[in-house]
Protein backbone atom coordinates (compact mmCIF):
# COMPACT_ATOMS: atom_id res chain seq x y z
CA UNK A 1 0.00 0.00 0.00
CA UNK A 2 1.62 2.92 -1.10
CA UNK A 3 1.17 6.26 1.78
CA UNK A 4 -0.23 9.17 0.21
CA UNK A 5 1.79 12.02 0.62
CA UNK A 6 0.38 15.74 2.83
CA UNK A 7 0.12 18.71 1.23
CA UNK A 8 1.76 21.66 2.80
CA UNK A 9 0.03 24.04 5.05
CA UNK A 10 -1.41 27.18 3.81
CA UNK A 11 -1.03 30.09 5.14
CA UNK A 12 -3.71 32.69 4.76
CA UNK A 13 -1.92 36.13 3.14
CA UNK A 14 -4.48 38.39 5.25
CA UNK A 15 -3.08 36.52 8.65
CA UNK A 16 0.64 37.75 7.07
CA UNK A 17 -0.71 41.02 5.88
CA UNK A 18 -2.52 41.29 9.19
CA UNK A 19 0.50 42.87 11.88
CA UNK A 20 -1.31 42.40 14.49
CA UNK A 21 -1.56 38.55 14.20
CA UNK A 22 2.61 38.69 15.00
CA UNK A 23 3.09 37.83 18.71
CA UNK A 24 4.18 40.73 21.11
CA UNK A 25 7.78 38.82 21.24
CA UNK A 26 8.45 38.98 17.61
CA UNK A 27 7.75 42.86 17.93
CA UNK A 28 11.03 44.93 18.65
CA UNK A 29 11.23 48.33 19.08
CA UNK A 30 14.64 50.81 19.03
CA UNK A 31 14.13 53.14 21.95
CA UNK A 32 16.53 55.68 23.04
CA UNK A 33 17.95 55.78 26.42
CA UNK A 34 16.55 58.56 28.75
CA UNK A 35 19.82 60.57 30.00
CA UNK A 36 20.49 60.94 34.01
CA UNK A 37 22.06 63.63 35.50
CA UNK A 38 25.96 62.05 35.26
CA UNK A 39 25.24 61.31 31.57
CA UNK A 40 24.53 64.77 30.29
CA UNK A 41 25.04 65.61 27.26
CA UNK A 42 28.71 67.15 26.20
CA UNK A 43 27.38 70.40 24.19
CA UNK A 44 25.58 71.59 27.94
CA UNK A 45 28.79 70.56 29.88
CA UNK A 46 30.72 72.79 26.96
CA UNK A 47 28.25 75.78 27.51
CA UNK A 48 28.68 75.54 31.38
CA UNK A 49 32.46 75.77 31.07
CA UNK A 50 32.30 78.19 28.37
CA UNK A 51 29.95 80.77 30.36
CA UNK A 52 31.75 80.27 33.30
CA UNK A 53 34.99 81.09 31.77
CA UNK A 54 33.48 83.98 30.12
CA UNK A 55 32.44 85.44 34.09
CA UNK A 56 35.97 84.49 35.12
CA UNK A 57 37.55 86.76 31.80
CA UNK A 58 34.54 89.20 32.89
CA UNK A 59 35.58 89.61 36.43
CA UNK A 60 39.56 90.18 35.64
CA UNK A 61 38.33 92.90 33.22
CA UNK A 62 36.62 94.72 35.21
CA UNK A 63 39.04 95.08 37.96
CA UNK A 64 41.91 95.56 35.27
CA UNK A 65 39.42 98.56 34.42
CA UNK A 66 39.12 99.43 37.84
CA UNK A 67 43.09 99.28 38.67
CA UNK A 68 43.24 101.43 35.45
CA UNK A 69 40.78 104.44 36.10
CA UNK A 70 42.34 104.61 39.62
CA UNK A 71 45.82 105.27 38.39
CA UNK A 72 44.32 107.94 35.14
CA UNK A 73 42.50 109.75 38.38
CA UNK A 74 46.13 110.12 40.42
CA UNK A 75 47.80 111.08 37.24
CA UNK A 76 45.50 113.87 36.37
CA UNK A 77 45.68 115.14 40.13
CA UNK A 78 49.61 114.80 40.02
CA UNK A 79 49.26 116.91 36.10
CA UNK A 80 46.85 119.11 38.19
CA UNK A 81 48.73 119.95 40.99
CA UNK A 82 52.42 120.40 38.88
CA UNK A 83 50.36 122.42 36.66
CA UNK A 84 49.30 124.87 39.86
CA UNK A 85 53.13 124.73 40.99
CA UNK A 86 54.13 126.37 37.69
CA UNK A 87 51.17 128.60 37.29
CA UNK A 88 52.31 130.03 41.26
CA UNK A 89 55.70 130.05 39.94
CA UNK A 90 54.90 131.88 36.55
CA UNK A 91 53.06 134.67 38.45
CA UNK A 92 56.27 136.08 40.28
CA UNK A 93 58.70 134.61 37.65
CA UNK A 94 59.79 138.73 35.91
CA UNK A 95 60.75 136.88 32.62
CA UNK A 96 56.82 135.04 32.46
CA UNK A 97 55.78 137.96 33.57
CA UNK A 98 57.35 140.39 30.33
CA UNK A 99 56.63 137.42 28.02
CA UNK A 100 52.79 137.81 28.87
CA UNK A 101 52.68 141.54 28.67
CA UNK A 102 54.10 141.08 25.50
CA UNK A 103 51.96 138.48 24.17
CA UNK A 104 48.79 140.39 25.21
CA UNK A 105 49.83 143.82 23.61
CA UNK A 106 50.14 141.96 20.04
CA UNK A 107 46.89 140.68 20.56
CA UNK A 108 45.94 144.10 21.11
CA UNK A 109 47.49 145.32 17.75
CA UNK A 110 46.02 142.63 15.60
CA UNK A 111 42.46 143.26 16.90
CA UNK A 112 43.01 146.76 16.40
CA UNK A 113 44.27 146.07 12.45
CA UNK A 114 41.12 143.91 11.83
CA UNK A 115 38.63 146.47 13.85
CA UNK A 116 36.90 149.19 11.30
CA UNK A 117 34.25 151.28 13.43
CA UNK A 118 35.97 154.37 14.87
CA UNK A 119 34.90 154.53 18.17
CA UNK A 120 36.20 150.53 19.19
CA UNK A 121 39.26 151.58 17.63
CA UNK A 122 39.78 154.71 19.63
CA UNK A 123 38.52 152.72 22.59
CA UNK A 124 41.70 150.19 21.93
CA UNK A 125 44.07 152.14 20.88
CA UNK A 126 44.03 153.66 24.24
CA UNK A 127 44.31 150.33 25.89
CA UNK A 128 47.29 149.65 23.87
CA UNK A 129 49.12 153.14 24.97
CA UNK A 130 48.17 152.26 28.64
CA UNK A 131 49.86 148.69 28.06
CA UNK A 132 52.78 150.13 26.48
CA UNK A 133 53.88 152.97 29.29
CA UNK A 134 53.31 150.48 32.35
CA UNK A 135 55.07 147.46 30.93
CA UNK A 136 57.96 149.95 29.20
CA UNK A 137 58.21 151.89 33.15
CA UNK A 138 58.38 148.40 34.98
CA UNK A 139 61.10 147.15 32.60
CA UNK A 140 63.21 150.52 32.99
CA UNK A 141 62.40 151.01 36.54
CA UNK A 142 63.25 147.57 37.87
CA UNK A 143 63.88 144.90 35.76
CA UNK A 144 66.96 146.73 33.46
CA UNK A 145 68.49 148.20 36.36
CA UNK A 146 68.71 144.71 37.75
CA UNK A 147 70.24 142.80 34.28
CA UNK A 148 72.39 145.94 34.55
CA UNK A 149 73.51 145.35 37.79
CA UNK A 150 74.23 141.85 36.90
CA UNK A 151 76.13 142.26 33.61
CA UNK A 152 79.44 141.32 35.48
CA UNK A 153 78.24 137.99 35.51
CA UNK A 154 77.48 137.57 32.19
CA UNK A 155 80.48 135.59 30.21
CA UNK A 156 79.62 136.93 26.64
CA UNK A 157 79.47 140.04 27.53
CA UNK A 158 76.19 141.56 25.54
CA UNK A 159 73.79 142.52 28.45
CA UNK A 160 75.54 146.34 28.04
CA UNK A 161 74.57 146.25 24.36
CA UNK A 162 71.24 144.75 24.24
CA UNK A 163 70.27 147.54 27.24
CA UNK A 164 71.45 150.28 25.27
CA UNK A 165 69.17 149.04 22.27
CA UNK A 166 66.02 148.73 24.26
CA UNK A 167 66.45 151.97 25.98
CA UNK A 168 67.19 153.54 22.00
CA UNK A 169 64.02 151.22 20.87
CA UNK A 170 61.94 152.57 23.67
CA UNK A 171 62.47 155.84 23.31
CA UNK A 172 60.77 155.82 19.97
CA UNK A 173 58.24 154.05 20.80
CA UNK A 174 57.73 156.99 23.25
CA UNK A 175 58.08 159.82 20.55
CA UNK A 176 54.84 157.93 18.61
CA UNK A 177 52.74 157.45 21.84
CA UNK A 178 53.20 161.39 22.11
CA UNK A 179 52.32 162.08 18.76
CA UNK A 180 49.26 159.87 19.25
CA UNK A 181 48.30 161.31 22.50
CA UNK A 182 49.19 164.85 21.63
CA UNK A 183 46.24 164.71 18.48
CA UNK A 184 46.69 166.98 14.94
CA UNK A 185 46.69 163.49 13.24
CA UNK A 186 44.05 162.40 10.64
CA UNK A 187 42.69 159.01 10.79
CA UNK A 188 45.03 157.80 8.34
CA UNK A 189 47.88 159.08 9.73
CA UNK A 190 47.25 157.72 13.71
CA UNK A 191 46.90 154.10 12.08
CA UNK A 192 50.50 154.68 10.05
CA UNK A 193 51.55 155.63 13.48
CA UNK A 194 49.96 152.76 15.43
CA UNK A 195 51.26 150.21 12.38
CA UNK A 196 54.84 151.70 13.25
CA UNK A 197 54.51 151.67 16.54
CA UNK A 198 53.68 147.24 16.88
CA UNK A 199 56.48 146.68 14.14
CA UNK A 200 59.02 148.28 16.62
CA UNK A 201 58.00 147.00 19.92
CA UNK A 202 57.70 143.41 17.34
CA UNK A 203 61.31 143.75 17.02
CA UNK A 204 61.94 144.84 20.13
CA UNK A 205 60.42 141.73 21.84
CA UNK A 206 62.33 139.67 19.46
CA UNK A 207 65.67 140.49 20.65
CA UNK A 208 64.14 141.19 24.60
CA UNK A 209 62.75 137.47 24.82
CA UNK A 210 65.59 135.84 22.59
CA UNK A 211 69.70 137.18 23.97
CA UNK A 212 68.05 139.44 26.71
CA UNK A 213 66.63 136.91 28.54
CA UNK A 214 69.26 134.35 27.87
CA UNK A 215 71.83 136.98 29.56
CA UNK A 216 69.48 137.16 32.31
CA UNK A 217 69.52 133.69 32.93
CA UNK A 218 73.16 133.33 32.04
CA UNK A 219 73.64 136.04 35.21
CA UNK A 220 72.00 134.15 37.42
CA UNK A 221 69.18 137.04 37.96
CA UNK A 222 66.79 136.02 40.81
CA UNK A 223 63.94 136.27 38.54
CA UNK A 224 61.49 135.34 41.20
CA UNK A 225 62.18 137.79 43.25
CA UNK A 226 62.29 140.56 40.60
CA UNK A 227 59.18 139.35 39.35
CA UNK A 228 57.47 140.08 42.83
CA UNK A 229 58.85 143.52 43.02
CA UNK A 230 57.39 143.77 39.51
CA UNK A 231 54.12 142.74 40.63
CA UNK A 232 53.60 145.13 43.49
CA UNK A 233 54.83 148.14 41.55
CA UNK A 234 52.38 146.85 38.57
CA UNK A 235 49.68 147.18 41.14
CA UNK A 236 50.61 150.66 42.47
CA UNK A 237 50.17 152.40 38.84
CA UNK A 238 47.23 150.37 38.07
CA UNK A 239 46.10 152.11 41.00
CA UNK A 240 47.12 155.48 39.62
Amino acid sequence: MIARRRAPARVSLECVADVGAVPATFRRETRMPTPTRRQAPAAKRATRSTASTASRAGARRGVAKTAKTARSRKSATTRGRTAGARRRAAANDALAMLRDDHDRVDRMFKRYEKTKEDGRKDALREEILQEVRVHAQLEEEIFYPALRAAAGEDPKGKAGELLAEAHTEHDTVKWLMAQLEGGGLDDTEVDAHVKVMAEYIRHHVKEEEGEMFKAARRAGLDVEDLGARMQARKRELAAG
